[in-house]
């Protein structure tokens, strides 16, 4: 996301409501479909013309308008001139960066959620942005490219036994941000099971790459708790509706998917102390090995400062020194440092210093 950020100039100067695309190009067309159903059956098209989505909506009957691609903005400014939506809003949906949101308008209310991928081989979470509009027994979604989230939600459309078939455009809304919350849990589930695999290679095995990725993991996590903390605001804000827009046997699941979110960001705020804890232990394992190697080289100078001795009075260059005119006096220094030498190890191993 962070990479993204330079792409903003490109609304710098222009009046409000212009709708400028911000982000990657994910999907090669914008591709629509239009979902229509209630408890008893389901209708699924794929839209050529905008206009058609104009037509009048069946009583009873629960439409949604799947919208994949955001990246032609003449195709985004045309669906929210046939659904008379706020320019503001249509904004923020070509805005990719654009942190979660609640809008409250006449007719609709207007989010902006984010879900994430972990990916393990490059330690990053790959990032989608999801708004939507909702009132009564209509909901308006528009995402970067064909979600998974989303596909998961039709699945359980499509089986007919869900209670998401039974309800409002409201469990509806209840249904995806309560998908994407529950795949924030599988992120942070491989994001600790990649810090605990850290941590045990940082203490046995400290190496410079460590850091880079620490700091990967770091610039996940927060990325992460940019998305899940506004989600409490967010979910706070809809309980406060209430019928149509809100019916009143939603409100229990919004009430569990909210404590679900506050378990979330309290999981966010220990993985963080984790993390924030890996530098320390990077740096410990650094400075325990550096003591290690001082440690030996100082026994290895240890040994050496009585050897080094006995050379250098034997090595003084005086023409009289009564020793060197013993038989076997080269013999004897030879013994006496090597009784030395291992009277120091042992010495040093009864320390514990070996």
């Amino acid at each position: 996301m962070f990479k993204l950020i330079k792409h903003y100039s490109r609304k710098a100067g222009l009046p409000p409501g212009t709708l400028v695309h911000v982000g990657e190009k994910k999907i090669e067309n914008v591709r629509i479909e239009k979902w229509e159903f209630n408890e008893k059956e389901i209708r699924e098209q794929v839209i050529d013309s905008i206009a058609s989505l104009a037509l009048a909506q069946e009583p009873g009957t629960v439409t949604w308008i799947q919208v994949m691609g955001i990246h032609q903005v003449e195709v985004i400014e045309e669906i929210g001139r046939t659904f008379n939506l706020g320019s503001l809003e249509m904004e923020d949906i070509v805005n990719t960066i654009q942190p979660p949101k609640i809008d409250e308008l006449d007719e609709y209310i207007f989010l902006v959620l984010r879900s994430f991928d972990y990916d393990g081989v490059g330690e990053s979470l790959n990032g989608e942005q999801i708004s939507l509009f909702f009132k009564n027994n209509l909901l308006i979604t528009f995402e970067e490219s064909e979600n998974g989230i989303l596909r998961i939600i039709k699945d359980r459309l499509r089986k007919g036994r869900e209670r998401v078939r039974k309800k409002g455009s409201d469990y509806m809304v209840y249904s995806i941000i309560d998908s994407i919350v529950d795949n924030y849990f599988v992120v942070l589930e491989n994001l600790i099971d990649k810090i605990e695999v850290l941590e045990e290679k940082l203490i046995n095995d400290p190496d410079t790459t460590n850091i880079a990725v620490i700091n990967q993991h770091k610039k996940n996590i927060l990325l992460l708790r940019r998305s899940v903390w506004p989600l409490r605001e967010i979910l706070n804000s809809i309980m406060k509706y209430d019928e149509p827009l809100l019916a009143p046997d939603s409100l229990p699941f919004y009430k569990d998917l909210y404590g679900h979110v506050a378990h979330a960001i309290d999981i966010i705020a220990m993985v963080y102390e984790m993390i924030s804890d890996l530098h320390g232990i990077y740096l410990s394992s650094v400075s325990n090995r550096m003591n290690q190697v001082m440690k030996v080289l100082t026994i290895i100078a240890t040994i050496f400062i009585p050897l080094t001795f006995l050379a250098g009075v034997y090595g003084m260059n005086f023409k009289f020194m009564p020793e060197l005119g013993w038989r076997y006096s080269y013999y004897i220094v030879w013994g006496i440092m090597v009784l030395v030498f291992i009277g120091l190890l042992v010495f040093f191993r009864r320390k514990k210093w070996l």
